[in-house]
């Protein structure tokens, strides 16, 4: 080893108390209690194609698209491991960060969805299977074990973290039942009925919601309605309209009085003022 090396390393340490280095080539741990877990977040996708293609693209170096685990109805496939960066999140932004590949884990579960060739906003989504399900819960268990700090609210869809540009997982992803099994989040149902009916008091407000929806987790961002549509897939599924009704409103509330309370209270003030 080089001495130089050597010598600054031996400087460091003693810079910083700890005991000298016995040797160039050891090192002693020193946990500082000043540190997280680099992953934060789980994003869900589905592949909208075949296994095939899904591996014929995430193989290709030119492509630089790829994802942590590949899930078909058998197989469950691990493209990288959980502390590496992969491509699957692009331009993104949950929960005041942005750019998620950096700090998230990314599931794509091989699911063809058929879309209109003039408007890929206009698709037939398909119900996913049990089987695929079952595999998906394998993964977060798995994921569970290494990074058991991951909160609810951080298993999301893509169309969540860019609303403006995707649609996976979709309004048929079983949010709720993923949810009653332990992982990601959902509403209590009597929280849900308090506050749709304490709503009958009040007039709708489009920018209550849509804060609502930000200190949730949503982009600021205009116009609101690609937000809205995000939002009502994941928790509304039976009733997307891209706009602000009592439904959704109650569902958010119910969202935050369940997970962030000190944000359910800051609305809760705003809608009786």
């Amino acid at each position: 080893m080089n001495r130089t090396k050597c010598s600054m390393i031996h400087h460091v340490i003693t810079m910083v108390a700890v005991s000298a280095l016995t040797s160039c080539s050891s090192f002693i741990s020193v946990n500082t209690p000043n540190q997280n877990d680099r992953v934060r977040t789980i994003v869900l996708h589905y592949t909208a194609v075949d296994e095939a293609t899904t591996f014929a693209l995430f193989m290709n170096p030119k492509k630089e698209v790829s994802a942590h685990f590949v899930i078909t109805e058998d197989k469950i496939y691990q493209l990288a491991d959980l502390n590496r960066r992969t491509y699957h999140a692009g331009i993104s932004y949950w929960k005041n960060r942005s750019s998620l590949n950096d700090t998230s884990i990314g599931i794509e579960l091989v699911q063809q969805v058929a879309c209109s060739k003039s408007n890929k906003q206009v698709c037939a989504f398909p119900d996913f299977t049990p089987n695929l399900i079952n595999n998906l819960t394998t993964v977060l268990d798995y994921i569970y074990q290494q990074y058991p700090n991951i909160q609810p609210q951080h298993i999301i869809g893509h169309q969540d973290i860019n609303p403006h540009r995707k649609l996976d997982p979709g309004p048929r992803f079983p949010w709720q039942y993923l949810n009653t099994i332990g992982y990601g989040a959902w509403y209590n149902n009597q929280d849900y009925f308090d506050e749709y009916t304490q709503l009958n008091n009040h007039t709708l407000n489009t920018d209550i919601f849509y804060q609502a929806l930000i200190l949730y987790g949503y982009k600021p961002s205009q116009p609101t309605t690609d937000m809205i549509n995000a939002f009502q897939s994941h928790f509304t599924p039976t009733l997307i309209t891209g706009k602000t009704n009592r439904n959704s409103l109650a569902v958010i509330l119910a969202l935050l009085k369940k997970y962030q309370i000190n944000d359910y209270n800051r609305i809760k003030k705003s809608l009786t003022k």
